[in-house]
């Protein structure tokens, strides 16, 4: 598969560049299990991002607006503004577009609730590549197209013409200017099979292009990697992201008191393998550290003096933690510490189910002399720095696996029934502001 770009491009648009993914004997009917997952978690990201911020992709969209208007191309719309567009649409965060029928005039958009974000799945799916590419868009702010190089050695062509630029495949032609919605030259459907991905980008969205590049190749690696054979897919029409992956957490704390996370460590894992991790100090409400909790933890009021509070980093912990399956070794601790943070700050109430690996092992491993997390992951073959705070997380995302794997069971929700456990609801008691003590 082959691709060349006109250099007269990259003369007249400051800074572009084009990231490249080839795809090699993709199954892409039906429904794939981790191009689902990938939507979804996209899906579940803008949901967030767009309650809080519904233009946060107003700079993105201007900067491919000042491409088109560079060639010529002026009122063209790209891929990534269509998509955020109607997504934005679908959310009911954003002003309809005008139509010849009767028009509903909102003055303002219309507030959804965390619990209509949180269940929104409102990006059609396609098939499993479109779906990952369109959800990539949302994830990322840059513009990615996806091109069906069928069976031959067609070259995909990115050419400059009088009036802009077009894309060519062989004999065939993209009806619709490069970077917009709806090429039908080398268009991907059920029955691709070898596929060339596009990420462009412009100036300062280089790395953005980057970073989509390397994750988006990462994840159809895992989604169509086949080794003779074609990976397996799902029957079900209905998914629950939140039965296929789980999250674990850990909090370190600073004192006895509201709000005192001094850092915070979130693993996610689809089961089989951690797929992110995010970890963090954070600077505590007060900086009169309990001398206790510095000695298990190491970390002192100079460690975080110049981090930024509990609210900096909400969106990046919400995003993670949001309609999920939680895990914590002893719960209620970690569950107490984060509803304090939230309660004191006053930020956006969170939904999501959560079990207790303490619980959990005492269950599947009873014969041990206790069940402290270094006790356990141990006794596992994991090994890690206790009481650091990714560490501990990792050791219980471990855990978690560890007992899928020993129970058979198809996930999380179904482990938790399997070991007559209940997943609990997340919910903070408002004006408390007060750590609920283990």
């Amino acid at each position: 598969m082959k691709v060349t770009a006109d250099d007269r491009l990259f003369e007249e648009i400051p800074g572009l560049c084009i990231g490249i993914i080839a795809l090699r004997a993709a199954d892409n009917r039906g429904l794939n299990r981790e191009a689902e997952l990938f939507r979804r978690r996209c899906c579940t990201e803008a949901n967030l991002l767009l309650k809080m911020n519904p233009g946060m992709a107003d700079g993105d969209i201007a900067s491919y607006q000042k491409a088109f208007e560079t060639l010529g191309e002026e009122g063209k719309s790209s891929a990534l503004e269509t998509v955020i567009r109607e997504y934005k649409k679908g959310l009911g965060i954003a002003e309809e577009e005008e139509t010849d029928d009767d028009i509903e005039i909102l003055t303002a958009p219309k507030q959804a609730s965390m619990d209509e974000l949180a269940g929104s799945d409102i990006l059609p799916r396609v098939n499993p590549v479109m779906d990952m590419v369109r959800g990539g868009m949302l994830k990322f702010h840059v513009d990615i197209h996806a091109y069906d190089m069928g069976r031959n050695d067609d070259v995909l062509r990115i050419e400059r013409t009088e009036n802009g630029a077009r894309v060519t495949l062989g004999d065939k032609v993209s009806e619709n200017a490069w970077l917009t919605d709806g090429e039908e030259a080398g268009a991907v459907n059920e029955d691709s099979e070898n596929i060339l991905v596009l990420i462009t980008g412009f100036g300062e969205s280089r790395k953005k292009v980057a970073v989509a590049r390397n994750e988006l190749a990462r994840r159809l690696k895992s989604a169509f990697e086949s080794s003779g054979s074609k990976p397996a897919r799902m029957n079900s029409p209905r998914l629950s992201e939140a039965s296929m992956k789980y999250i674990a957490l850990d909090f370190e704390t600073a004192y006895w008191g509201p709000a005192n996370a001094c850092s915070l460590g979130i693993v996610t894992s689809d089961g089989h393998e951690v797929i992110d991790e995010w970890y963090h100090l954070i600077h505590p409400l007060s900086l009169n550290f309990d001398e206790g909790c510095s000695k298990i933890n190491g970390i002192y009021p100079e460690d975080v003096i110049d981090e930024d509070e509990f609210p900096y980093f909400w969106k990046d912990i919400a995003m993670r933690l949001e309609g999920g399956i939680v895990f914590a070794h002893n719960a209620r601790f970690d569950m107490g510490v984060l509803a304090s943070a939230i309660d004191t700050y006053q930020l956006p109430d969170i939904h999501f189910r959560y079990g207790d690996t303490v619980v959990l092992s005492r269950k599947l491993w009873a014969d041990l002399p206790n069940h402290k997390l270094n006790t356990v992951a141990e006794e596992l073959g994991f090994t890690f720095n206790h009481h650091q705070e990714l560490d501990d997380a990792r050791a219980c995302e471990y855990i978690v696996r560890s007992a899928i794997e020993k129970t058979g069971a198809p996930d999380a929700e179904a482990l938790m029934k399997m070991t007559g456990q209940q997943l609990k609801r997340f919910a903070i008691k408002r004006g408390a502001k007060r750590l609920l003590a283990p």
